[in-house]
């Protein structure tokens, strides 16, 4: 089995498991989140080489402490584990290489809400961010929700605005590496746009012309990201995945 197809087994089976735990959890949409979280660290189990432990918990660094994590991958050793309480630990700083947020629904309070903590994440030295949403977020809500944000640059509160010369990259390297929305059949990845009005950075939209596996695809291509970024492998974009006309321009370069 090549990698390409390993990732589209891990994408189908974590589909065809959580479409199962919703019927069955169809009243009790809190435990569905639970399960959903479970099934994905289970996928990444799957997919990481041995030297690479996945769990959920907190992250630590000089002493402070992040919000709790949903999913963080980290290379395992001696010292990677400050403290362990059964399948909640505390990962030293050092030892992570990403945390993925997952949420089942998604509102603007929500997603500000996550995008703080990957700011908060950045902070202590967590630079690698992903974020995983089950429900529905269109490319012009996550849009404007970008744009609204504010974010604390050295005393200053600033926001990030499309057309704004404001913002150095180097500043800006909290927001999630890319964003699936599973509902919605999108996974927007972060790098460089080559639009009519120059160079930026932002999200592109994969462009799934297989409109009955879109989410097997979407899910696939976010497994494969991961996966190779964990391996240290090139993210080169294939710009004949993804759309820049979908796509959400932040800064200019």
């Amino acid at each position: 089995m090549t990698q390409e197809e390993k990732f589209r087994y891990q994408a189908t089976i974590f589909l065809r498991r959580i479409t199962e735990a919703r019927r069955f959890f169809d009243k009790h949409k809190p435990s569905i989140g639970f399960v959903g979280e479970y099934y994905l660290r289970r996928s990444f189990h799957a997919l990481m080489p041995q030297s690479y432990g996945v769990c959920q918990g907190f992250v630590t660094y000089n002493g402070e402490l992040s919000r709790q994590c949903d999913i963080i991958i980290y290379v395992k050793g001696k010292d990677s584990i400050h403290k362990s309480y059964g399948e909640l630990k505390i990962i030293n700083s050092e030892s992570v290489v990403t945390v993925i947020e997952v949420k089942s629904s998604i509102t603007k309070e929500t997603y500000q809400s996550t995008l703080k903590a990957f700011e908060q994440l950045y902070a202590l030295r967590v630079t690698n961010c992903f974020l995983f949403v089950y429900g529905q977020l269109s490319q012009r809500k996550m849009r404007n929700w970008l744009y609204s944000y504010k974010y604390h640059n050295i005393c200053t509160v600033q926001y990030i605005v499309s057309d704004s010369y404001l913002y150095d990259w180097s500043d800006m390297e909290w927001l999630p590496i890319s964003v699936l929305t599973l509902e919605s059949n999108k996974y927007f990845k972060l790098g460089r746009i080559s639009a009519d009005n120059g160079d930026w950075i932002g999200y592109t939209a994969l462009n799934t012309k297989d409109s009955k596996n879109a989410s097997i695809s979407c899910l696939q291509e976010f497994f494969s990201d991961i996966v190779m970024l964990i391996n240290d492998s090139t993210m080169s974009m294939d710009i004949e995945k993804f759309s820049i006309k979908d796509g959400i321009e932040l800064f200019r370069i």
